[in-house]
């Protein structure tokens, strides 16, 4: 029998974007109607040895189809060859040899600044940079140094060597460096922005407060705080916007974490708690200092934290006569039977089911369960560290570290605490920072029921942990006690990641642009595509529809729906509506956003933030209203029943103290039971003095006493 014909018309083009590092191979040709492999063969002489294989591996049918890769790593200023080859079983063909030269090299080496340091600090393939400085700075020395000494390098303008002198105005200055190649045919820009801070801080008025820029390094100033008009008790303060990726570098001289600090207005002092990492994670924030924490929901193994096993219809206090006195919460979660906080001063307290060391205090099984706070085992691998963040799993939890770490305890089975084992931890373990989490700070957390994800400074997403339905987004459903990457070439390709979440077992992206990404289990819609289908690699959520014109600026997940905030205040949700998790009226699942019901509770109400849980969701408005609707069996919805809604109600704040409000939840995506932070009013403030008239037998002792307004014994 006649064999089918060989591949034809092969023809190598010239390459394009031709850069130092870097190039675009092209060229075309034809599979002569088989399916046929195709590669590009280049090297530094025409002997060629090295294989680029293409984005697309094979081409297929008789048209001549045109062909490109990219291709980097390569010399500057140096001659390649290269050339498109088409194999398969009948035969091959090959293009003719072109060559390409790489420009010579057109970035920096080095980059110095005095004052001030560079946020982040300095990487050859990082074009931008912020700086911070007091506001008596009056100038700026930018120095730096060009990879190729022969290349032309200017600092706004001006010959880079010796370091120019650079005028700062007030508020913000940008600084251009340019780089040129020796060839003048590669030209690089950098950009330094330098970010004057003022003297003092009305931390109550905008647009002065917050600061804001895309990184701050902060030392040797101490600007003074004030407040300009009385703030509303419970609410951060925001001093400085961190919009970048990285946490911010340094600390105002007169301000340390966790530092308790008064600030007064109309004779009152407000009591706030410095906090570095509030806000979205990396922000200057003045937290409330007097707050307390409540609990609803189910509370078979003691999760609520109240000492008893018994659910609760309504938010109640969690037991504050333990290791949590005195304290103040600023993050937490709940897991399937247990609950983890997150205090401003950086330690980890638990409660609840302990079956598989989730509580992290180095014991196992319900004997070592507790139906009260216990502080979580910081003796270990997290000695020394500070924690800024936690996000609990269904049965493990994970926590971040100010230098970007990330450390967990509880279930490993499927491998999602990262470690590289399959095996339960009751203390916590460092996650593996090699491979794709190598040299890269982790800036968020998200945990699903078996998995795992974190972003990255550098917008790297990974993930690690089960994988049956793709949930990791890397192509295979194959679980990793490792993290892997999730995909970034498709749907996010040059997209940047501002936010996580996770539900049981799928995962989300928030996009910069508004748009959300999904991938893993689908079989409720929870991927918002239009679709039931699962999905291993991410996919874009429909933003057409309810969604047509809005930026989505929050996402939450529960068991398998999402809720969002639109920056226009729209509520939308998609996924299960198992006992009217969406809020729409109706229990009918929905694979494409659909509006959240606004005419009842939620009318004209501002949301301050959103929250999902396993079939349920929660809105927390501005005026401190908790609307709540979905599965409601074990009282989870906290409006004092068991009986579920389709639409918002308000749950109780009937044990609230007077003057108290709602501030803040925590809850999970494979959890019945909730948390919530409660701000209490101003309390008086007591001052001790030295004693006067000491003599032998007797002196008057002093101090003062701030009532703030309120009777005082």
């Amino acid at each position: 029998a006649a064999m089918p014909p060989p591949p034809r018309q092969v023809e190598t083009l010239a390459a394009t974007a031709v850069r130092d590092t870097s190039a675009v191979l092209s060229g075309r040709a034809s599979g002569n109607g088989s399916t046929t492999p195709i590669r590009f063969e280049y090297g530094t002489t025409p002997a060629l040895g090295q294989v680029l294989i293409p984005p697309v591996p094979e081409i297929s049918g008789a048209a001549v189809q045109e062909i490109s890769a990219p291709l980097e790593g390569l010399l500057p200023g140096t001659t390649y060859h290269f050339r498109l080859v088409a194999e398969n079983a009948y035969g091959s063909a090959v293009g003719e040899i072109q060559t390409l030269t790489t420009t010579t090299l057109a970035d920096l080496a080095g980059l110095w600044i005095s004052p001030g340091s560079l946020a982040p600090p300095f990487s050859p393939s990082r074009l931008e940079y912020d700086v911070t400085l007091p506001a008596d700075a009056a100038e700026i020395i930018i120095t730096a140094t060009a990879g190729d000494p022969a290349a032309g390098v200017t600092v706004a303008g001006v010959p880079a060597s010796p370091g120019p002198v650079v005028p700062l105005v007030p508020d913000v200055t940008v600084v251009p460096i340019e780089v040129t190649s020796a060839d003048a045919l590669n030209r690089r820009v950098y950009q330094v922005t330098v970010t004057r801070l003022p003297a003092s801080l009305d931390a109550t008025s905008s647009p002065q407060v917050p600061v804001r820029a895309a990184g701050f390094s902060l030392a040797g100033d101490s600007p003074a705080l004030f407040l300009g008009s009385a703030p509303a008790p419970g609410v951060p303060l925001m001093v400085l916007e961190n919009t970048g990726p990285g946490m911010i570098s340094g600390r105002f001289d007169n301000l340390a974490q966790n530092q308790t600090i008064y600030l007064s207005h109309g004779e009152i002092d407000y009591p706030y708690l410095v906090n570095y990492f509030g806000g979205s994670g990396n922000d200057l924030v003045l937290e409330w200092a007097n707050t307390r924490l409540f609990a609803w929901g189910a509370n078979q193994n003691g999760q609520l934290g109240d000492g008893t096993t018994t659910n609760r219809l309504l938010p109640s206090p969690v037991d504050a006569s333990g290791p949590l006195a005195g304290r103040n919460i600023i993050d937490g979660g709940s897991g399937q039977n247990h609950s983890v906080v997150l205090t401003t001063d950086g330690r980890l307290f638990s409660w609840g089911w302990n079956t598989v060391g989730q509580l992290g205090t180095g014991g196992f099984g319900t004997g070592s369960s507790t139906t009260r706070p216990v502080a979580v085992d910081q003796s270990g691998a997290l000695a020394g560290q500070h924690v800024v963040a936690v996000s609990v799993g269904g049965s493990h939890a994970l926590a971040l570290t100010a230098g970007g770490g990330v450390f967990g305890w509880g279930a490993n089975t499927s491998g999602q605490l990262g470690d590289g084992s399959a095996s339960d931890r009751n203390v916590p373990v460092a996650t593996s920072m090699t491979g794709v989490l190598a040299g890269k700070p982790v800036v968020a957390l998200a945990t699903g029921g078996s998995h795992s994800l974190a972003l990255c400074e550098d917008g790297t997403l990974a993930a690690w942990g089960l994988n049956g339905s793709g949930q990791l987004g890397n192509g295979t459903q194959v679980n990793s006690t490792l993290p892997v990457a999730v995909d970034q070439t498709g749907v996010l390709s040059r997209k940047r990641v501002i936010a996580i979440a996770a539900g049981s077992v799928s995962s989300y992206a928030l996009c910069s642009d508004g748009t959300v990404v999904a991938w893993g289990d689908n079989s409720f819609g929870q991927l918002g595509d239009g679709s039931n289908i699962l999905r291993l690699n991410p996919v874009q959520v429909r933003s057409d529809g309810v969604l047509a014109g809005k930026a989505v600026v929050a996402i939450k997940s529960g068991w398998g729906h999402v809720l969002v905030l639109c920056s226009d205040d729209t509520l939308a949700s998609w996924g299960s509506n198992s006992g009217g998790s969406l809020g729409i009226g109706n229990n009918s699942n929905r694979n494409l956003p659909v509006l959240v019901n606004r005419s009842g509770v939620l009318a004209g109400k501002t949301i301050h933030s959103i929250h999902a849980a396993a079939s349920r969701c929660f809105a927390l408005c501005d005026d401190s209203t908790l609307a709540a609707w979905g599965n409601n069996g074990s009282g989870a919805l906290g409006n004092n029943s068991t009986s579920g809604t389709n639409t918002p109600v308000a749950a109780s704040m009937a044990n609230l103290l007077p003057g108290e409000s709602m501030v803040d939840v925590f809850t999970g995506s494979d959890t019945q039971s909730n948390l919530a932070r409660i701000a209490s009013p101003v309390p008086a403030r007591a001052t001790t003095l030295a004693a006067s008239t000491v003599g032998d037998s007797g002196a008057v002792l002093q101090g003062s006493v701030n009532a703030n307004g309120r009777p005082t014994t």
